[in-house]
């Protein structure tokens, strides 16, 4: 093989690594359709705003959540609230509040839920209403998939999730009213796919 030849055979090679691993983002996922169908679960660091009031709620915490309905989310702010704890084993929901060592059984909550990724999945993975659109942000292409969330509630009517496009990770999801206000919206600061 001469000198010409080589160079095409190691330029091919080398462009076809290039193209190969482009396909694939550093969680397996290749595409958004990938993305939903390979989901089991996540483990994310998130803020989540709670927007319905006229001075927004802010608070830091990390979420683990998977789609057999088991999760856990640890609060870090505010700071009055560091600690507490929040999981569903399967059976039931119980909170624990470091400032009092207790641990209660609590009511389910439409709120808590929609605040983890794995609603929003399997809505997505049910709904007929889904709507996909492509967006630029901050530099960044972005797919938007946004649905109504059945049940009638006044302040969770649709939910908008924001995938980037090149990782195929969540960046935000919003959730709006009725009147199409931004209620509940939750930025992932890092985000683990099916840990």
């Amino acid at each position: 093989m001469n000198k010409v030849q080589r160079f095409a055979v190691l330029s091919f090679l080398l462009m076809m690594t290039l193209a190969l691993s482009g396909c694939l983002n550093n969680q397996g996922v290749s595409s958004v359709k990938d993305f939903f169908d390979d989901f089991k679960g996540y483990e994310a660091q998130v803020k989540v705003s709670l927007l319905k009031d006229s001075k927004p709620n802010v608070l830091r915490m990390k979420q683990k959540a998977d789609l057999k309905g088991n999760y856990e989310y640890i609060l870090e702010e505010p700071t009055h609230l560091k600690g507490l704890c929040v999981t569903y084993d399967g059976r039931r929901i119980t909170q624990y509040h470091p400032a009092t060592g207790q641990t209660v059984e609590c009511e389910p909550s439409q709120a808590r839920q929609e605040m983890l990724l794995t609603s929003f999945v399997e809505r997505y993975q049910s709904s007929k209403e889904v709507k996909k659109d492509v967006v630029k942000q901050d530099g960044k292409t972005l797919v938007t998939i946004e649905m109504p969330i059945e049940g009638g509630f006044k302040y969770m009517a649709k939910e908008k999730l924001y995938l980037d496009e090149e990782k195929l990770l969540p960046i935000q999801m919003i959730i709006y009213d009725e009147t199409g206000n931004i209620t509940l919206q939750v930025d992932y600061e890092s985000f683990k796919y099916n840990d």
